[in-house]
């Protein structure tokens, strides 16, 4: 239950622009798919592919 309170009061994590966060429904939303640009996380592409063609 602490998460949810902690997201109501808007005191853990941004919302990437992406997302719509309505933190009194505690209801989100997915405006459009993230582009490369929108991920703020380093991963290696070609990892990723080698793991799913195997």
């Amino acid at each position: 239950m602490e998460h949810f309170k902690a997201l109501r009061e808007g005191t853990t994590h941004v919302v990437p622009k992406w997302l719509t966060f309505e933190a009194e429904q505690l209801q989100g939303t997915v405006n459009a798919l993230p582009t490369r640009e929108d991920v703020d996380m380093a991963f290696e592409e070609h990892l990723i592919v080698e793991l799913y063609s195997k």
